[in-house]
């Protein structure tokens, strides 16, 4: 390891682990090499109208690695002893996306949207002052993100830093993905979610592709397929609870911009609370939560987008939420653990343990990546 940088980030120190840079990680075409130091205008305000305006006690320098930053060997990870820990000291991490250099990240509770150098070093926040930043994907030069509040809206910063924009002001945003040159997102409140899609020149209107009685976690893309997990009870609010509230309607869907929205069609019923979802090939996998036994609670499993027989990959879990996939394993968060499994089945791989709410997750070519409420945590594929 070599020099640790720290910088405060609304009253929240990180700690960035300066270590050489893992080589070919990945092979998106969207990063950059620009040093966080040279960010302009991280954070300034935003109004409802989609232009980006200024806010009061904008910098012109806030992504810059504090000059005060100290020296050491580098920070552990007790429950990971071959991870490389990218960020320490999140007040409430929760989302993740990667390009080719760098790994984006979202503080919920900071209310601040950041990046940091795959293997640790330079890095610093890319927008600030946010409400509730959540999920994050990251596409054509931009970083997109949710705000999961009633007000947020869905937004994006240039990856290097700049004028953040309105993409959308909607409320209870929550997943996000981009894919063929439009930005997907999801709606989750207590009586009804969607899907909905906008073009990443913002000029175009917005396209409502499903509508659902209950919440929309989360969702991945297919060129312009959107797979998506839901949830709702009988009464209409957003997760499910076993017998006598009513069976579940926990459910793994489909939706294209030519189909019925008001139809999507359902690849998997009877679901207990879907939350995180993630494709391989010709796989979509998703992680169940808590629910009545007869409906496959607290596993990860897997179907053919085709159809077919649902496979159980991991069954008898705590807590899985956040999940990603490659061609041979599906990864996944596990409150205070990280998994992998592989697709094919086999046993379950403990990546990591004693991780303060596991969250968000992604892989590159190479390498996984996680985040918790306080750290950014990097290590090998299994």
């Amino acid at each position: 390891m070599n020099r640790l940088a720290s910088f405060l980030a609304l009253g929240g120190p990180w700690l960035l682990a300066a270590c050489p840079a893992p080589s070919a990680p990945g092979d998106d075409t969207t990063g950059s090499s620009t040093s966080v130091g040279e960010l302009t205008s991280s954070g300034p305000g935003v109004d409802g109208s989609g232009t980006s305006t200024t806010g009061p006690g904008e910098s012109s320098s806030s992504g810059d690695v504090d000059s005060t930053g100290t020296t050491g060997a580098g920070i552990d990870d007790p429950g990971c002893p071959e991870c490389i820990v990218l960020v320490d000291g999140l007040m409430g991490g929760r989302g993740i996306d990667v390009d080719t250099d760098y790994v984006y990240v979202t503080d919920q509770a900071a209310g601040v949207v950041s990046r940091i150098l795959k293997g640790g070093g330079e890095g610093g926040p890319i927008a600030e002052g946010q409400d509730e930043p959540y999920e994050i994907a990251v596409g054509d030069g931009y970083a997109y993100w949710t705000n999961f509040s009633a007000g947020g809206g869905v937004m994006r910063v240039p990856v290097a830093g700049g004028m953040v924009e309105v993409v959308e002001p909607v409320s209870n945003s929550r997943g996000i993905a981009f894919s063929g040159g439009y930005v997907y997102w999801s709606t989750f409140s207590t009586d009804s979610g969607q899907i909905l899609r906008r073009s990443a020149g913002l000029g175009a209107p917005v396209d409502v592709l499903a509508y659902q009685s209950g919440g929309i976690p989360d969702l991945v893309v297919d060129g312009d397929t959107v797979y998506f997990t839901s949830h709702s009870n009988s009464d209409g609010t957003a997760f499910i609870e076993p017998p006598p509230m009513g069976p579940p309607e926990g459910r793994v869907l489909v939706a294209t911009p030519t189909g019925d929205p008001f139809d999507p069609t359902a690849l998997v019923v009877d679901q207990a609370e879907p939350w995180g979802i993630a494709r391989s090939g010709g796989l979509v996998v998703w992680a169940n939560g808590d629910g009545d036994g007869a409906f496959s609670p607290n596993r990860v499993q897997s179907r053919p987008t085709a159809g077919g027989p649902v496979s159980a990959l991991a069954v008898n879990q705590l807590d899985p939420w956040g999940v990603a996939a490659d061609e041979q394993h599906a990864y996944f968060t596990d409150n205070d653990e990280v998994k992998a499994v592989p697709l094919a089945g086999g046993e379950v791989i403990v990546l990591a343990e004693q991780q303060n709410q596991a969250r968000g997750i992604v892989v590159d070519d190479q390498w996984v990546f996680w985040v918790t409420r306080d750290r950014v945590l990097q290590r090998a594929k299994p």
